[in-house]
């Protein structure tokens, strides 16, 4: 099994998700809220 893989992907995805959590929080609550997936503006960052 590739483990190295594996592990390689979960920090990719666990640095994705808190670019998301601590970028654009306020701008991801607002936009699950309005149920409008397909808005994101991470122009701002």
């Amino acid at each position: 099994m590739n483990k190295i893989l594996y592990v390689f992907i979960g920090i990719l995805l666990g640095i994705i998700a808190m670019m998301i959590i601590n970028g654009n929080h306020n701008r991801y609550t607002l936009i699950m809220k309005e149920g409008e997936l397909g808005t994101f503006d991470t122009s701002k960052g």
